[in-house]
């Protein structure tokens, strides 16, 4: 009695592990044991100098961008059309001990148009109306016509913020090492 009952359990633990088991894009770098309210005020110049800040938020250390975009430049890899390209950034910087973790995520997006739905109403055959404007004019912004849809990561500017944090958190260390967790391969260039 008791076997079936310890396969059955060891078999929902596999399951519930195997839910997880993909891996959130980014990059992780550890940033040696100091202050979390420094390291964070350092991560929002760097990332500041990368990018345009949509918010930060010291409390739950996450760092978001507005999208930096315009067109593709070239990579020497032939990875998108020549669409329309943004990159939004999220650095979360976690506690791990006595430690400073940093994670940073920068989607590589692009632009597809949206197909813009209108139902037709029908007539109106009462003299109150009953619709808005934007009911009968269809009005929407550029904005709401394109879809963003994430098409890689850009591990290499990942790694390049984080190793520039690092050093400026600890600028008596030597060479930093590599950023541990990369995520893929990078194909853009960073932003100049």
């Amino acid at each position: 009695m008791v076997r079936p009952l310890t396969m059955a359990l060891l078999l929902g633990v596999v399951l519930l592990v195997g839910c997880d088991a993909g891996q959130s894009p980014g990059t992780t770098r550890m940033l040696g044991g100091v202050n979390y309210d420094k390291a964070f005020q350092t991560a929002r110049q760097v990332m500041g100098r990368h990018f345009d800040i949509r918010s930060a938020e010291p409390v739950t250390g996450v760092i978001t961008t507005l999208p930096e975009g315009g067109r593709d430049r070239p990579t020497g890899v032939i990875a998108l059309s020549s669409g329309e390209v943004r990159r939004l950034a999220t650095l979360r910087l976690t506690r791990s001990g006595n430690q400073v973790a940093a994670r940073l995520a920068i989607a590589v997006q692009t632009a597809s148009p949206a197909p813009v739905q209108r139902f037709d109403v029908g007539t109106n055959y009462d003299s109150v109306p009953n619709q808005s404007p934007s009911e009968l004019e269809a009005a929407t912004t550029t904005e709401q016509n394109v879809r963003w849809q994430t098409r890689r990561h850009d591990t290499r500017m990942e790694t390049q913020i984080l190793n520039e944090l690092f050093r400026e958190l600890n600028p008596s260390a030597s060479q930093p090492s590599e950023p541990i967790v990369p995520a893929e391969p990078a194909t853009v260039s960073p932003k100049p």
